[in-house]
């Protein structure tokens, strides 16, 4: 079939006025074919003043032009005319915030500095944060607390904000008043875990805080914007922006039943768009439009987050599902983004929603985002319209990387409510929380995600100490066909719990997870919550901070099983599998939840056992057991007790594994390896491999 071939220019000076949206529009209807139409975009700066909607009438490609500068789609909300004004006896810089901004109810938290993102004035200057005064504090308060860190006396206290992280989410919540009497600080919203004496809180926005270059204030009451610059910025030099509140492109059909075909985004490169102040319970997402944007369900709140409270939840339930993307497709089909970059955005890079299917993100940049790298979603299984799911997204050879940077449990690539999807050599790093998070349903309920294949991603240094709760790969209820397969993943560091490699939570059953490699995992290289029938084989465990291996608990947890009685045989089949640790137990429990390790809920056998501590035989900590898993009153148990009294790998062997060098990541195997004899796949190709092909090791 033959196409025509269309050219588009960025806008020169100030005579253009004309929108992009207009301009595509004027392009795609100055012929009255409908013939395939490929649009090459050439080098330069397209500013969008508004969010680019795509519905056309066939299919069409926007593509940069080779050897080019790439065309660069930025959203960005302008900062101009600064001046050095003296603040709080020091120099700083000021600018009006722009009227653009306001109109369009810009949220004003995320600031860009000649490409760079600038921080926030806050008290401390770290995410180690406050503790609150527990016993001071309302028993079970979710809107009000007692802080000693808090000063009544900052200026315009009402403006400042307070940044909570609690276990595996952040809350952001505005201040509504102080009581002096009891030091109570009262918010206008509430989050959805009370405080406890783990809540740590970082106050935000704070003028007094700005005390160091690269921070930045935001005065709402007489509308300046403050900022202290560093070294080589002048008030000439600055090139700030907001990020804006809407998407740049949103791709969108008509219905589930009459889709969006055939639109590709190839080599492009889209800027400082989308984020908001979204309710993560609301049934849409907010895209800053809704008189001209389609309405796009938000498929993963559920019924019982909406509390009858008296005031807003502003928590999100887990990973920052709610942030919308800076390109979003709803409705759309056979279509691709290829070799395309986002960064520097307030929110989400890509964002597929739902009645998506057959839809590949190849080979493309996301980074410096605000909350994830990549979205994908699409109807639950309580929607009975087929057309409403979502399915068959391919995410290969991505680079993800530095998100999650203001909604801070968000996750690199999130796969909720859909299956058949195919997510390989991405490289995922510096996150705050989960590197892949896949399922959406707690417990043994049916629902819609399963058959995910999940390989050949490299997964690196994520938590950094802030959440707790997550793992590289994080699974969550029954996915029968999900396969998780040769993922190199290292350098996972949780706040309290939770830093696992491998974190099968709550109902994650049905998976087979193969190959895989896990390094310096501050706790375990693997967790089971509670699940059924997973098989786990040619996996390693190195180096791991807490022990090699953790069930929390088996056959006792059966939220939503859909039938009467245990019908399964194992929690978790374990064998050919190499733990490798240095001076920790090789597995590990509660106390309480001990039987998760028997025979008749537990299978290990031909697996490899070695302590770097202990060269010569098994150390008397095999398994561990303790109060939970998180306090510290253990009971020892020995590796002859672990086959004696369990009948656990009477064929297993502990020896040294013969890694060339696994403390650093090499596990090339040295020529007297025993692994060679077990037939043990080349860990080595997993380290060569994981991550985009052709791209380097990092």
């Amino acid at each position: 079939m033959s196409s025509r071939t269309l050219h588009l220019y960025p806008p020169t000076g100030s005579g253009s006025n004309a929108s992009l949206q207009t301009e595509l529009r004027t392009l795609l209807e100055s012929s009255e074919t409908e013939l395939p139409t490929v649009v090459l975009c050439h080098g330069g700066v397209y500013p969008l003043p508004e969010t680019v909607l795509l519905n056309p009438r066939t299919s069409l490609t926007l593509r940069a032009v080779p050897g080019e500068p790439p065309p660069v789609f930025d959203c960005g909300l302008a900062v101009t005319g600064w001046k050095s004004v003296r603040l709080d006896g020091r120099m700083v810089l000021a600018a009006p915030i722009p009227e653009r901004a306001l109109a369009v109810h810009a949220p004003l938290d995320q600031l860009f500095v000649n490409g760079k993102r600038k921080t926030r004035a806050s008290f401390p200057k770290s995410f180690d944060g406050f503790p609150i005064d527990t016993g001071k504090t309302p028993k079970n308060a979710h809107d009000r607390f007692v802080c000693p860190s808090f000063d009544p006396a900052w200026f315009d206290p009402v403006n400042t904000e307070a940044l909570l992280f609690q276990v595996w989410v952040e809350t952001r919540l505005p201040l509504r008043r102080y009581d002096a009497a009891t030091g109570v600080v009262e918010f206008d919203a509430r989050a959805r875990h009370p405080f406890d004496e783990r809540t740590r809180v970082v106050w935000q926005n704070v003028r007094e805080a700005l005390t160091e270059p690269g921070e930045f204030f935001v005065d709402r009451r007489s509308g300046i914007v403050y900022y202290i610059p560093e070294d080589g910025e002048s008030a000439e030099s600055l090139s700030a922006v907001f990020p804006a509140p809407f998407p740049a492109f949103v791709v969108a059909g008509a219905s589930p039943d009459r889709p969006c075909r055939s639109v590709v985004l190839d080599g492009l490169v889209f800027r400082h768009a989308g984020t908001g102040r979204p309710d993560p319970t609301a049934p849409f997402y907010e895209l800053g439009d809704a008189s001209r944007l389609p309405a796009v369900p938000d498929d993963y709140p559920q019924a019982d987050w909406r509390e009858n409270a008296d005031r807003p939840t502003l928590t999100c339930a887990q990973a920052d599902y709610h942030i919308p993307g800076a390109l979003v497709f709803f409705c759309a089909a056979d279509c691709a983004v290829r070799r395309c970059t986002v960064e520097a955005c307030g929110g989400t890079g890509i964002q597929i929603a739902r009645a998506c299917h057959d839809i590949v993100i190849e080979s493309c940049t996301c980074s410096d985002l605000g909350a994830c790298g990549i979205n994908v979603c699409g109807s639950a299984s309580a929607e009975t319209d087929p057309a409403t799911r979502t399915s068959r997204i391919s995410i290969i050879g991505n680079t993800i990387a530095n998100g999650g940077r203001f909604w801070h449990s968000a996750a690199g690539i999130l796969l909720g409510h859909t299956f058949g999807n195919l997510v390989e050599h991405n490289h995922i790093r510096d996150f705050y929380y989960t590197g892949i998070s896949v399922g959406w349903n707690w417990g043994y309920a049916d629902q819609v995600t399963r058959e995910n294949r999940i390989g050949w991603n490299r997964i690196e240094h994520l938590g950094k100490g802030v959440l707790c709760d997550m793992g590289g790969i994080y699974l969550l209820g029954v996915q029968p066909g999900t396969n998780v397969y040769a993922n190199y993943i290292a350098d996972i560091t949780c706040r309290h719990y939770g830093g696992w490699g491998i974190y099968t939570d709550e109902g994650s059953s049905g998976i087979v997870i193969e190959r895989n490699i896990c390094l310096r995992c501050c706790k375990e290289f693997f967790h089971q919550h509670y699940g059924r029938e997973n098989i786990l084989r040619y996996n390693i465990g190195a180096f791991p901070g807490e022990a090699g291996f953790a069930l929390s608990r088996g056959t006792d947890q059966t939220l939503g099983f859909p039938f009467l009685g245990i019908c399964h045989t194992h929690n978790v089949n374990f064998f050919l599998n190499v733990l490798l640790v240095d001076g920790k137990p090789f597995f590990h429990t509660a106390d309480a939840n001990e039987k998760v390790y028997g025979e008749d809920q537990f299978f290990s056998e031909r697996n490899l056992f070695f302590d770097v501590a202990s060269p010569d035989a098994p150390p008397d900590a095999f398994l561990l057991r303790q109060d939970n898993l998180y306090t510290e009153k253990p009971i020892a148990e020995s590796f002859d007790r672990w086959r004696k009294n369990r009948g656990h790998d009477l064929a297993s062997l502990y020896a040294d594994p013969g890694f060339a060098d696994a403390k650093n990541g090499d596990f090339s195997l040295t020529p007297e390896s025993p692994l060679h004899a077990l037939h043990f796949p080349d860990p080595a190709e997993v380290c060569r491999n994981a991550g985009p092909i052709g791209a380097p090791p990092s």
